[in-house]
């Protein structure tokens, strides 16, 4: 369930900064203690999320299931109240698209469907459909924007997503990124609504994890998945000059080894579901129905996982690289600052690279970082960070301390270049505000959270070279490709 309240202009800063309807997670068990929980990537498939926002009335409470569609985009973020069987047309009224048949989840500006079209093809001069399955997502209104694919002021998602798509099919990292399809704008009683059309995909790897004994994934499968993962931002880093910046376990999702006629047939087998009916008069004088998220199976994934496939998804904070030299090895000399007004919001902050948190020129090394973060989720379980928070602890004095316990002091040709380098820095190049915090090797988190002890050096080695502190020399995608720990996949 999720609980809305008003979030006035007086509320505190730490509510304010935080990403849009991603303000706390916490248990069930215990909502009133819910300041921290190990892992707060989304919203989807958590099963209590508080969030705050506004209301029609001051101090009413409401309680809903999912994304709250019924508030328009004055209240909330405009969510499309889409209904199965519904039929998304373009906003023009031109063009009829596809069918909605179920829906796969939220998040916290978009929700995604699946969804049903019939192409036509020729057999002997006879016109037959075929049935194609996609997954929609559906953005919010406050997140659309509705420019020309190629206008200057293109969403990033949109832009990043066909070129990826175009670029070079050919290279080993396409078959790992998720295929973008079509895209078009809706429009719904809140207003209007960009949706991208790409292919439908199975469990994210949190999901997958859960499953898993000891909620957590083998060495091996490990491997196997980061490895897949760089080929892909290999091929998004040099190829398609472009930054993914949230490289995450959410963001990793089983690529399905099936049939549209097998997805149809499941969808025969296992009809929609939708929760009570809850009653607002104030917003609504019918019952508001709420559909349930019903992700697809991992069709075909055996159980042991030997022919997992994966691609790496959501461009929605995508930036250009400009490393325009693809026979360049590594980023070194040609790092640029891509930066935007909404640094701050770069990365989620468990993931967080350095040269964000201390405001460097920063380009595709920020993915480097994010794989060695998600090796360290892989081996453990995703509920569990490589880098934590303390409450009453300002973050970045913790997470700059975690650190430099992990790689010594930062190189001072690294700190030149930081344009917060004396807000965390001294003269000397040590912390202003030391903590003084015991901070536990990777190879004893490793040990600790049971991974094997065969694969613990390895796998620790692998991670450092990934949380090399200075861009400059953090190795390359290609680069990781070609080591040790991944020579057995």
């Amino acid at each position: 369930m999720f609980c809305f309240r008003l979030l006035s202009r007086t509320c505190p800063p730490s509510f304010r900064s935080l990403p849009p309807l991603a303000i706390r997670h916490f248990s069930s068990s215990n909502p009133s203690r819910g300041v921290k929980c190990y892992n707060t990537d989304g919203p989807i498939n958590f099963e209590v999320t508080f969030y705050k926002t506004q209301t029609p009335t001051e101090g009413e409470e409401l309680r809903v299931d999912e994304e709250p569609h019924f508030l328009p985009a004055s209240k909330t973020y405009g969510y499309n109240p889409l209904k199965i069987r519904d039929r998304l047309v373009q906003a023009d009224g031109k063009k009829l698209i596809y069918e909605v048949v179920r829906k796969l989840g939220y998040g916290s500006s978009s929700s995604v469907w699946l969804v049903r079209s019939d192409e036509y093809v020729y057999v002997h001069y006879f016109a037959e459909a075929k049935t194609r399955y996609l997954a929609a997502k559906v953005l919010t209104v406050k997140s659309s924007i509705v420019p020309e694919p190629w206008d200057p002021d293109a969403p990033c998602e949109l832009m990043s997503a066909i070129r990826i798509c175009m670029e070079n099919p050919k290279n080993p990292g396409y078959a790992h990124c998720i295929r973008f399809h079509d895209s078009f704008v809706c429009q719904s009683r809140h207003g209007y609504h960009s949706t991208f059309l790409f292919d439908a995909m199975g469990s994210d790897m949190a999901t997958l994890q859960a499953k898993q004994p000891n909620r957590a994934f083998s060495s091996l499968v490990t491997k196997r998945i980061v490895k897949q993962v760089l080929l892909a931002l290999d091929y998004i880093h040099r190829e398609c000059d472009r930054v993914h910046t949230d490289v995450s376990l959410r963001n990793i999702m089983v690529a399905l080894n099936t049939s549209d006629e097998t997805i149809a047939e499941y969808l025969e087998k296992r009809p929609f579901e939708t929760y009570e009916p809850l009653i607002f008069p104030s917003i609504s004088p019918d019952p508001i129905i709420t559909i349930k998220s019903q992700p697809l199976p991992d069709f075909g994934l055996v159980p042991s996982l030997d022919n997992l496939h994966v691609k790496l998804c959501d461009y929605g904070e995508s930036e250009f690289s400009a490393l325009f030299h693809r026979t360049r090895q590594t980023p070194c000399k040609a790092i640029v600052d891509v930066c935007t007004d909404s640094v701050s919001e770069c990365q989620y902050i468990h993931r967080r690279a350095p040269e964000i948190i201390l405001g460097h020129p920063w380009s595709t090394p920020v993915d480097i970082w994010s794989v060695g973060c998600i090796t360290f989720e892989l081996l453990v379980g995703a509920e569990y960070h490589l880098f934590g928070l303390i409450d009453d602890i300002n973050p970045f004095d913790f997470l700059l301390e975690q650190l430099i316990s992990h790689k010594d002091r930062f190189p001072s040709d690294f700190l030149e270049g930081c344009s917060k380098r004396d807000e965390y820095f001294d003269d000397n190049g040590a912390l202003r505000r030391p903590l003084g915090i015991d901070v536990p090797s990777i190879e004893e988190r490793l040990a600790e959270l049971n991974v094997s002890f065969k694969d613990i050096l390895p796998a620790a080695t692998f991670i450092r070279r990934c949380l090399t502190l200075d861009p400059s020399v953090r190795p390359s995608a290609s680069q990781l490709l070609q080591d040790d720990w991944l020579k057995d996949v």
